[in-house]
C-alpha cells in the first residue's frame, strides 16, 4: 500500500508540473496575440484554474491517504 501511496504522490507532483508548463506556453502564446488590457483578466482566471487544479489533486491525494489509512 505504501508503493501505490508514493506513486499516487508522483502522479500528483508531475501533473501539477505538467500543467504548469503547458499553461506557460498558453500564456506566452497569449500574451503574444492580445493587447496589454486583458493580460490581467487572464493572469486572474489562470491563478485561479491553477490553485483549484492543485487543491483538487492534493484532496485526491489526500481522501486516498485517509481510506488507505
Amino acid at each position: 500500500m505504501c508503493s501505490i501511496a508514493k506513486y499516487s504522490q508522483f502522479i500528483c507532483i508531475y501533473s501539477i508540473f505538467s500543467y504548469t508548463y503547458i499553461t506557460y506556453h498558453h500564456l506566452h502564446i497569449y500574451l503574444l496575440l492580445t493587447n496589454v488590457e486583458h493580460i490581467s483578466t487572464y493572469l486572474n482566471k489562470l491563478f485561479i484554474h491553477s490553485v483549484t487544479y492543485i487543491s483538487e489533486c492534493q484532496l485526491n491525494y489526500t481522501e486516498s491517504n485517509r481510506i488507505r489509512g
